[in-house]
């Protein structure tokens, strides 16, 4: 993507059947927001939990699945990490979503760099997610408004079309990417796998010093 990670979230909504009931977490991005209306879509927010210390945390898992209960929805979105550095318990996010059929979108923007390994971070968002975006300029090195958009295997499975999500993307992306963000993604995308132990000593340091 070279329009953000915002054409990345926008798509995956808009690949969604319009009238679709999906849950999103309150911490989310206002381009989901924007994808709901341009969707056609409705919205049940779920919210995420207080922290002793005052910061917002991340949507509870439980909370996601009494939601689903309730009504059920075509689709999870959650914020992973959140605008805070948090993340929550996206495997029992994962679960609950499965057990009642939901697709799980990810909005990982700033969680690219999870995707190099390292042990002391966090797990990467495309282990569990049916689809999901990274902004591979906010934490990787990419030029400005480079992302990726990525779609897991299960997605199909649960409904959602490849064909589907590329027609969605081409409706909110640029017909004339940049080729200079393009060769930055290639770029940001090789450091990222070659030289995972810098992400790790970062992990490290940051553990060490926390």
């Amino acid at each position: 993507l070279t329009a953000g990670a915002t054409s990345g979230i926008l798509a995956m909504l808009l690949a969604l059947e319009p009238g679709s009931r999906v849950l999103i977490g309150r911490d989310c991005h206002r381009s989901v927001a924007a994808g709901v209306e341009l969707a056609g879509l409705r919205p049940e927010f779920v919210y995420p939990q207080t922290l002793t210390h005052g910061l917002p945390g991340c949507a509870d898992a439980n909370d996601v699945e009494d939601a689903l209960k309730r009504r059920p929805a075509r689709a999870v979105i959650v914020t992973y990490p959140n605008y805070y550095g948090l993340c929550g318990d996206l495997p029992a996010v994962r679960a609950a979503a499965d057990r009642h059929g939901a697709l799980l979108l990810v909005d990982g923007a700033h969680g690219t760099h999870f995707a190099c390994g390292a042990s002391a971070l966090p797990s990467y968002a495309g282990r569990f997610a049916d689809a999901w975006v990274d902004g591979a300029h906010k934490t990787i090195g990419a030029m400005g408004q480079g992302a990726f958009l990525h779609m897991g295997v299960r997605a199909r499975e649960k409904g959602m079309g490849k064909a589907t999500l590329e027609r969605a993307l081409a409706l909110v992306h640029t017909s004339s990417p940049s080729y200079p963000v393009l060769a930055s993604l290639d770029a940001a995308r090789q450091r990222l796998f070659t030289r995972g132990a810098e992400w790790e000593q970062l992990a490290r340091t940051c553990l060490a010093v926390s």
